[in-house]
């Protein structure tokens, strides 16, 4: 256990669901509740679980000056001798990316217009800040009266959370938000802070507004969402650390069995996306858009089928998210 100076407090250990222990760090708020809001896989969560080799304990934890922490311990491979073992692990969440498309079918009542826009965000590390980029086309942009995002899931209407601009703007609209623009009215919503307000959009909860002195209350809309996990983002938090280090790999009983390899990002590509599955020709491994057709998924969660990774814990429900979400959004190659 070591505290930070900040006052959370990491813990190194191990944890395990039913399968071989794994690295596991976990930070504490100062009152001793899990720091689920800015800590974890992905910034949330409270918890860092690292697959190392078949197993892997962690003993020791450091924080160096730099910030970044270290835990110190050991792992295993099947057949082979215990091995000391070190890692290193950053202690503010990584950038977050949302994005949106704007139209006018997505406001209530459905407005008829040829405007469209999209917009991307980013959540620094820090989760302190979000950086918005907005395009708009086909719009009387000098029309604008205002750009907000709101509270609400779609198909809902609530109050505005922040304003990016009350005035006329030429596209891009370029800008940051912090918590000094967040909107008193938000609290009526719920959200009274900054972290609320980033958590309700990363839980999909807000949406982007687009007024107009046409359209006053909102000419075009999107819901903002975060964005797909990439085929390298997956391929570094799951596929090589736990399926391609062990069974999926050159030399791997899994690798050999099913001609699947797992190790290498084109391995992934080439041998998962349109191909059939060796275990059962009626299912692709993954077929793009479609992960409830994707025998990749069903491996990942049907326990009669011999779970992947096979040996290890399973996935964890937010690691087999993101391979339905990749798979989702089209399987590509990214």
């Amino acid at each position: 256990m070591v505290l930070q100076p900040d006052g959370k407090i990491l813990v190194a250990g191990y944890s395990n669901t039913g399968g071989p222990n794994h690295f596991t760090l976990a930070r504490y708020n100062i009152d001793g509740t899990f720091d689920t809001a800015s800590f974890g896989t992905n910034g949330k969560g409270g918890t860092v679980v690292t697959p190392i080799g078949t197993g892997s304990i962690g003993q020791a934890v450091a924080i160096q000056t730099d910030g970044k922490v270290i835990i110190a311990g050991y792992s295993i491979n099947t057949g082979v001798p215990s091995h000391f073992t070190l890692a290193r692990y950053q202690t503010s969440a990584p950038p977050v990316l949302l994005r949106t498309t704007l139209s006018g079918s997505e406001e209530i009542p459905a407005v008829t217009t040829l405007a469209t826009g999209s917009a991307t965000f980013v959540i620094s590390p820090g989760q302190n800040e979000i950086s918005y980029t907005l395009h708009v086309a086909d719009i009387g942009i000098s029309g604008v009266t205002a750009v907000q995002i709101h509270f609400g899931t779609p198909g809902a209407e609530g109050r505005a959370l922040f304003t990016l601009t009350s005035n006329s703007f030429v596209s891009p609209l370029v800008g940051k938000l912090t918590a000094a623009d967040l909107e008193p009215i938000a609290s009526t919503e719920g959200i009274n802070t900054f972290s609320d307000a980033i958590k309700a959009t990363r839980d999909g909860n807000t949406y982007i507004h687009v007024h107009t002195s046409t359209h006053l209350g909102g000419e075009i809309r999107g819901q903002i969402l975060e964005a797909p996990p990439t085929l390298s983002q997956l391929q570094a938090e799951i596929f090589t650390q736990q399926c391609g280090a062990v069974c999926h790999r050159s030399g791997g009983l899994g690798g050999i069995e099913t001609g699947l390899f797992l190790d290498t990002r084109e391995n992934a590509f080439n041998l998962l996306v349109n191909v059939p599955s060796t275990q059962d020709s009626n299912f692709k491994r993954v077929e793009p858009f479609n992960p409830d057709a994707s025998f990749l998924v069903k491996k990942l969660t049907d326990p009669s089928l011999g779970l992947m990774p096979a040996g290890g814990s399973p996935l964890r429900a937010e690691e087999i998210k993101k391979v339905r979400d990749w798979i989702t959004a089209g399987a590509k190659n990214d």
